[in-house]
């Protein structure tokens, strides 16, 4: 089941396509534009267990509600349901990000668009935290969190041995049990943060095959990103270490989250992030491209990046991500075609599906920050700086 996992994320990331749409001027904008696109696209709204897209979507769609796009209410209640009545054929299980989505439903009040029978209880739900909580529980159960823990970083169960598709799970398991406390195994010190704090340091960042369990090569950004926001939002400090050696291979080894958030600034060029390390990598396999670097980010990795700088909250960074969100802000818009299109590189073709939608749209301003990024209020911008 794993390998089909993987089998879909190098598909989500190889189909995506890219477009200059600048549809947005700021990123308040890009809430109100894209949010309903995604609540009425008819792909990829919708649970289907091996896209691994439909958790971040969720989560995404209910940060756009938290925002005030109140519109959207029942296609976040329909998704959630969805994703509930597709675990039974799965297992009953969650993937980080669908667990992380419907809890982030619970703290809105949201509840499931029709009664959903989980099937470890056979209990009805209408709480999509009910759910989770039931799932950490029981179905993972205090015993086992460790052992799913490494289930999901490595296809070997071993925390030593993680690939980048692993971490990305963990980093919402971590998120989803920071929020139900400890537990469920969930803030600092808690063993699904433990764990990926081990398996980051971990990762082969060199790995050339991006399609192989193991591969660091490609995603590796996004995979440092993604741990870093979870690790910090989980209330880890920023000289908490990472676990492994750094060498050649395993350039997160050992290191503090305070020197892996230099190393992700330094991924940053033109207010948008690489999605590979040396910042290299032409990929002619990918129709449509004419040459695109395979290096050069898509919209998720520009998300997560700003996720992460945003969870170490140092005021020195806020030039800086303003800037950035100004950046995912323009790349998140409608084509008239009713798609999002959430490459910030290049213009090869529109998106067909809104693959990773849900991580641009977490990414928007929380409530608190409007008034600093609204409109006529990007006085920040002219500050903004570039990191090579």
């Amino acid at each position: 089941m794993r390998k089909s996992f993987t089998a879909a994320i190098a598909a989500a990331l190889m189909g995506l396509g890219v477009s200059s749409v600048m549809a947005s001027s700021t990123p308040i904008a890009a809430v109100y534009e894209a949010a309903p696109v995604l609540a009425t696209a008819s792909s990829p709204i919708g649970a289907v267990y091996s896209d691994p897209t439909s958790g971040s979507e969720l989560a995404g769609l209910v940060h756009a509600y938290e925002l005030g796009v109140t519109s959207i209410s029942g296609s976040i209640s329909d998704l959630g349901r969805d994703i509930v009545n597709d675990a039974a054929n799965y297992g009953d299980l969650f993937t980080g990000d669908q667990a992380y989505g419907l809890v982030r439903m619970g703290q809105f009040g949201l509840a499931l668009s029709a009664t959903a029978t989980y099937a470890p209880g056979a209990t009805t739900y209408t709480d999509p935290t009910a759910v989770v909580q039931y799932y950490y529980g029981t179905v993972v159960g205090s015993a086992n969190f460790d052992a799913t823990a490494k289930n999901v970083v490595s296809p070997t169960d071993d925390l030593a041995d993680p690939d980048t598709y692993g971490l990305y799970h963990l980093s919402y398991h971590v998120l989803a049990t920071n929020i139900l406390g400890a537990t469920y195994g969930g803030g600092a010190g808690g063993v699904w943060g433990e764990d990926l704090r081990i398996a980051l340091g971990n990762l082969d960042t060199t790995a050339s095959d991006a399609l192989s369990e193991g591969s660091g090569d490609v995603g590796t950004v996004e995979s440092l990103a993604i741990s870093l926001w979870a690790l910090k939002t989980a209330g880890y400090s920023d000289a908490a270490t990472v676990g492994g050696t750094l060498d050649t291979d395993h350039q997160f080894g050992g290191l503090s989250l305070a020197a892996l958030k230099g190393i992700l600034i330094a991924q940053i060029t033109n207010d948008s992030f690489y999605q590979r390390l040396d910042h290299s990598g032409a990929d002619p396999a990918v129709a449509g491209f004419n040459g695109y670097d395979y290096a050069y980010g898509y919209a998720e990795d520009l998300a997560y990046g700003i996720l992460a700088l945003e969870a170490f909250n140092n005021p020195l960074d806020a030039a800086l991500i303003a800037s950035l969100k100004l950046k995912l802000a323009q790349a998140v818009g409608t084509d008239g075609a009713g798609y999002v299109p959430l490459n910030v590189w290049e213009d090869a073709g529109n998106v067909e599906n809104a693959q990773y939608s849900g991580a641009a749209l977490q990414a928007l301003p929380e409530p608190a920050t409007l008034s600093l990024l609204g409109l006529g209020g990007m006085a920040l911008l002219a500050r903004r700086r570039r990191v090579a």
